[in-house]
């Protein structure tokens, strides 16, 4: 977020945030896909946050049972 406020900062020539350049680059920020939820945060609705959280929860369960056969007192 800090970058594109910088970016527009230097595409317009002043530090000047208030009014349309903070609206765009948040606009800009919610519009563009994000690798960490697997979409674009504007198009996150209640069903597909149900569904993401679902998946999440299976792949932590899976990998917590894949290693419970390790004898783990011996760890330091």
């Amino acid at each position: 977020m800090k970058s594109k406020l910088y970016k527009a900062f230097s595409l317009q020539g002043n530090y000047n945030w208030i009014g349309d350049t903070l609206n765009n680059v948040i606009y800009e920020y919610n519009h563009t896909y994000h690798q960490t939820i697997g979409e674009i945060p504007a198009n996150v609705n209640n069903k597909s946050k149900k569904r993401k959280n679902v998946k999440n929860d299976n792949e932590k369960r899976l990998s917590s049972s894949e290693n419970s056969w390790i004898d783990k007192s011996n760890i330091l």
